[in-house]
């Protein structure tokens, strides 16, 4: 695992610090301090020079005229630095210079004075905390305007500025990372997703921001290949939100890349077999759960999955195509060929459905339409593979892969290459043509290939099949 304390440092580094985003976010931090003066709650040591600073913050406060309020600001200032230079550790000389950084706009300045008058004054430490806390949320309004324009290196400096005036919230580290993240910078996410984890504690408070950081971090090691790690926090995350689907399938799949495809398998199973039961399963959730018994040889149970999404979806290929595969699998002969003639009625150039066919008429000990096929299969010059379908509601798209094959008649005489043209129809879920298109496949040598696209518009489309002469 990468090591956290250097990634987020050096990513921060790359960007620019705009100029003008930091003096917008001093400015707010001004603006919020410059009025409503409160004097110090807790007690704090100081002396003649501290109580006029004091009381120059305060008269700071109540002046409409800038050029008046800056001049008590710098008066206030001067006073707790004299304080402070007569003698350090002096808490109210901090406490106040850290009040008039913050009311002229320096944050830095002010952080600095915070941490000693909190080191020297512990009874005062909720309270500097508020006062940090006051600025913090300024910056982090500021960040959040800078994100809605899309502005991300200036919202960076604003959640930077507000990591350095308080460092006891996750908000500001969570919301780096999700900048990070939508600029594709996994590591530099990660990092502050962590801190934002760390920060949350086991605050209540913070519940729901701790999980969200959870989860984030979670992808974000998903997005750096480190799977194992991923798993570890997709756990944290469930413990306290066990039914939580998204990120169940989520964790599933780094079980299953970080080498525990059995694990993941179970919690799939568990997810598909609930959404069965309460009938909630979708299309894809039946498929997905017929491929899980398939792989686990469960063949009478990953049938019933594919026949269910015939159920629902009748012009699904993939279902025939799983079916024969099931079917090839237990030697199941006249089942085999019942889909094995669906796949070549609708695919008669793709060879895997015609070798299908033949493999079925052989576990039926059909040696006539064995022989048959067979002839058929090496007489054949063009293979079709249908690559993907994609539907809408306007219409669809169909994509392939036409290749040479070196055809022969049943005697061994090579065939020539012919070209073919392919009628494709675009159908609904009765089976009815919507729409048709012809496409041109030229005649190709052996082993050349040529990608094919068909796009049609229609309405109700929902399958493919297609003729060829």
């Amino acid at each position: 695992m990468r090591s956290f304390g250097l990634v987020g440092v050096a990513a921060v580094a790359l960007f620019a610090l705009p100029l003008q985003a930091q003096l917008e976010g001093n400015t707010r931090v001004a603006k919020a301090f410059a009025r409503g003066y409160q004097s110090p709650l807790c007690s704090l040591k100081g002396d003649f020079r501290t109580s006029s600073a004091g009381l120059a913050l305060k008269n700071a406060s109540e002046q409409s005229d800038p050029e008046r309020r800056a001049g008590f600001l710098k008066k206030g200032k001067e006073a707790a630095l004299s304080a402070i230079e007569n003698n350090d550790q002096l808490q109210a000389g901090w406490y106040y210079l850290g009040l008039a950084e913050l009311t002229m706009g320096n944050l830095t300045g002010a952080d600095t004075a915070f941490t000693m008058a909190a080191k020297l004054a512990p009874d005062c430490v909720e309270e500097i905390k508020g006062l940090r806390q006051r600025a913090w949320t300024q910056l982090l309004m500021g960040a959040s305007d800078f994100m809605r324009k899309e502005q991300n290196d200036s919202a960076l400096v604003l959640f930077r500025e507000a990591a350095v005036l308080s460092r006891d919230y996750p908000q500001g580290f969570y919301n780096t990372g999700v900048l990070f993240a939508n600029m594709q910078m996994a590591d530099s996410a990660a990092y502050y997703f962590k801190l934002a984890v760390e920060k949350s504690g086991k605050d209540p408070r913070f519940a729901k921001d701790r999980l969200s950081a959870i989860v984030n971090y979670a992808s974000m090691l998903q997005a750096m290949d480190k799977h194992a790690e991923a798993v570890v926090e997709f756990r944290r995350y469930l413990e306290a939100d066990p039914n939580d689907a998204q990120v169940k399938r989520a964790m599933a799949s780094s079980l299953r890349l970080s080498g525990h495809p059995d694990e993941a398998a179970k919690i799939e199973d568990a997810m598909l077999s609930a959404a069965i039961a309460d009938g909630s399963a979708s299309a894809n959730d039946l498929m997905q759960l017929g491929v899980n018994h398939f792989q686990a040889e469960r063949f009478p149970e990953a049938a019933e999955m594919f026949l269910q999404v015939l159920a629902k979806q009748p012009q699904n290929r993939d279902a025939i195509f799983n079916l024969a595969n099931v079917y090839l699998a237990q030697k199941n002969g006249p089942k085999l060929v019942e889909f094995g003639l669906l796949l070549v009625a609708r695919e008669p150039l793709a060879t895997i459905n015609v070798k299908m066919l033949a493999e079925g008429y052989r576990s039926s000990n059909n040696q006539d339409k064995l022989i048959a096929t067979v002839e058929k299969l090496v007489a054949m010059e063009t293979n079709l593979s249908v690559d993907a379908f994609a539907m809408s509601a306007e219409g669809a798209k169909l994509t392939g892969t036409a290749t040479g094959l070196e055809a022969t008649t049943p005697g061994g005489k090579p065939l020539p290459a012919a070209a073919k043209t392919v009628t494709v129809e675009f159908v609904n879920d009765a089976g009815a043509v919507v729409t048709t298109k012809e496409v041109v496949i030229p005649a190709l040598k052996a082993g050349e290939s040529q990608p094919f696209t068909v796009e049609v518009v229609g309405a109700g489309i929902t399958g493919w099949r297609y003729s060829a002469k």
